[in-house]
């Protein structure tokens, strides 16, 4: 890949592993496939940028620069202008839905845009005491939790609260959201990984503390938020039970860990196109070790509560038993496009695996295809599962739109529309209960459907 001139700021990769976004100090943006490299498109801002990323569904390039006007949002498949948001911005973030922009910016303060709806004017705008550093949304979008030195900040949007958690002796490196949004774990310079309880207005007090001398760069949760897993600047790999305060540390990894098991032992990394699991024992170095080449490797997980892991390959879904030495590795085929999501229903009995506008879901236990959702779905951004196999779609930009099937169907729903839906959840198995941002909750009964 060539065209920049000048350093290079920053390199990112679309959620769907197809676009490959980098930006030059000197202002220039390109997009190029990541599979070749070849250029889709390019524009020089004339500006000194920081940094540049891909909206979470894929359709945004967000640009930050030095200058005033600084936050500009640019179409990622043809480059096209889209947005500029006014005033000299520190740090940005993309709201998981894609719909909102958080911003930091002078003096502590932190706004929230419109994306979709172009807001000439913030939507919502706090004022943290000292200047944060960083600044993430929470799986909900309902909290934005950041950092400034030593201190981590909850902002609880419904009620413009803001809860401040003190404790660490040295600057806040990472943050990460458990999987459910109620707890967030902080890694620090200090040495330690913390883990808040942000599920209620107020909190204050951190519910569990780990020790640890290492300066730690990276925090990751496993899929039901039992485990935590904390890597430094090196190749050290440590990670922590929660529950039962049990932790293990991998000293010799030398990829990029990117999933570990809810039991906390078995660990996946990634590396020049192969992904490796292996088991963490810090008197058994290096023990358990599978390697498996994926080249085109979107999405990979832990199934909830087993020792199985999963990666997406292109168009088909390998899958193994990371605690066996010499695991069969069975292929889930049957995707025309590539495969760019994985998920798992409620009640664990169920994979969902994502491509272009199909949805397949896969039995946990025989690894065998049980249904398929038809071609109904070109673009989403979130999906929820309840126990009765009714699937709802969080669609991006839609304003708070929801579409709705059951697995298996040929036909979707359109279930609401309403602007500032934070969330929606399956209640009483046949409706659905939606959050909006103005405090009020939506009971949709949707049992009358086919």
């Amino acid at each position: 890949m060539t065209g920049h001139e000048g350093r290079l700021v920053n390199i990112g990769v679309s959620p769907n592993g197809k676009l490959l976004v980098s930006a030059s100090n000197y202002g220039r943006i390109q997009v190029c496939n990541a599979e070749n490299g070849d250029p889709i498109w390019a524009v020089e801002t004339d500006t000194n940028l920081k940094s540049t990323s891909i909206s979470p569904n894929g359709q945004f390039v967000v640009s930050l620069s030095h200058h005033r006007d600084g936050v500009r949002i640019w179409n990622a498949n043809d480059g096209h202008p889209f947005g500029t948001f006014p005033y000299y911005a520190t740090s940005i973030s993309c709201s998981p839905d894609s719909n909102e922009l958080a911003g930091i910016y002078q003096k502590g303060l932190v706004q929230v845009w419109g994306i979709s709806r172009r807001t000439a004017k913030p939507t919502q705008k706090w004022r943290i005491g000292a200047q944060p550093t960083g600044l993430f949304f929470s799986p909900s979008g309902r909290q934005l939790a950041s950092t400034t030195d030593v201190n981590v900040h909850i902002i609880h949007r419904d009620g413009h609260n803001i809860a401040t958690f003190t404790g660490h002796t040295r600057p806040v490196t990472s943050l990460a959201f458990s999987p459910d949004g109620l707890t967030l774990a902080s890694g620090s310079l200090d040495g330690t990984i913390r883990v808040w309880d942000v599920s209620s207005i107020g909190t204050s007090g951190v519910s569990s503390e780990k020790a640890e001398q290492e300066e730690w760069a990276f925090v990751h949760w496993s899929p039901r938020g039992q485990v935590v897993m904390a890597s430094n600047f090196g190749s050290r790999v440590w990670t922590w039970n929660t529950a039962d305060g049990t932790s293990r540390i991998e000293d010799r990894l030398r990829s990029f860990p990117v999933a570990i098991s809810d039991c906390g032992r078995y660990l996946a990394s990634q590396n020049n196109g192969t992904i490796t699991t292996r088991r963490i024992a810090s008197n058994v170095p290096q023990s358990g070790i599978f390697s498996l080449p994926a080249p085109d490797t979107h999405c990979y997980e832990f199934f909830p509560d087993s020792t199985r892991f999963a990666v997406s390959s292109g168009r088909e879904i390998y899958t193994w038993d990371a605690s066996v030495v010499h695991p069969e590795v069975t292929s889930l085929l049957g995707h025309s496009a590539n495969v760019d999501d994985l998920g798992f229903v409620p009640n664990c009995s169920r994979l969902l695996s994502r491509a272009g506008g199909e949805i397949f879901a896969w039995d946990v236990d025989t690894l065998q295809l049980v249904s398929r959702s038809g071609n109904v779905i070109p673009h989403y951004r979130k999906i929820e599962v309840n126990e009765d196999n009714w699937v709802v779609i969080m669609l991006p930009n839609g304003g708070g739109q929801r579409r709705l099937f059951r697995l298996p169907s040929s036909s979707a729903y359109q279930l609401y529309k309403a602007s500032g839906i934070y969330s929606s959840k399956s209640w009483l198995s046949m409706r659905l209960l939606l959050e909006c941002r103005n405090g009020n909750a939506l009971i949709v009964d949707f049992s009358a459907l086919p």
